[in-house]
């Protein structure tokens, strides 16, 4: 009986097995290069790569330019900072001035003649483009992040187009803060010349 049972279970599954192998071969087959002037199977999926024209590529440069002009200035960053932090880092929010006491800004505007106590503007890389250190809080976590945002020229594969974009690196994470808090001990120094050698995020 025992051995009856399992002669019919490998009969049931037979058909099973068929079918998964017959949808493998299909898959293969789709997959092979067509003979020339041969025309693919009805049904079958095709898919294809194109690359943008030169018209279609400076179309997206000049309508991203355009998106940049009326972005909105976030915590006295320059809107394409500001645009970029929100379409490819829409996760983090920079610090702002509302973020500081009163103290902290003071001192930053009077005696370090900064925009705010939570970024800094330089050509980090000298590639001659403007560069920014910024804090943002990340909007899931809470935690505050270290961030260099390295301007870079972005070369395009058709028409010798260029544009310009951000490379983003963290440099150290801190710990969880409330939104609302006003933070008193927590500054990002411009200094000339030199590189960031070590940080801090409490």
């Amino acid at each position: 009986m025992r051995t009856g049972t399992k002669t019919c279970e490998s009969l049931a599954r037979r058909p099973a097995r068929r079918s998964v192998l017959s949808a493998v071969l299909a898959l293969a087959v789709a997959l092979l290069p067509p003979a020339a002037g041969a025309q693919p199977p009805a049904g079958v999926p095709r898919a294809e790569i194109r690359l943008a024209t030169p018209e279609e590529a400076a179309k997206l440069i000049r309508d991203e330019e355009d998106a940049i002009k009326a972005e909105p200035p976030v915590g006295g960053l320059s809107r394409a900072a500001s645009y970029y932090l929100r379409t490819r880092l829409p996760n983090l929010a920079p610090l702002t001035s509302d973020d500081a006491t009163t103290e902290n800004l003071r001192f930053t505007t009077t005696e370090l003649y900064q925009f705010s106590p939570f970024a800094c503007v330089g050509d980090f890389d000298g590639n001659g483009l403007e560069d920014i250190a910024l804090v943002a809080r990340d909007r899931t976590t809470q935690k505050l992040k270290l961030l260099a945002l390295h301007q870079v020229n972005v070369n395009w594969n058709v028409g010798g187009l260029t544009s310009k974009s951000y490379n983003p690196y963290t440099i150290v994470e801190g710990g969880a803060v409330a939104p609302g808090a006003k933070l008193d001990d927590l500054l990002v120094v411009c200094e000339k010349p030199g590189r960031l050698s070590r940080s801090t995020v409490a």
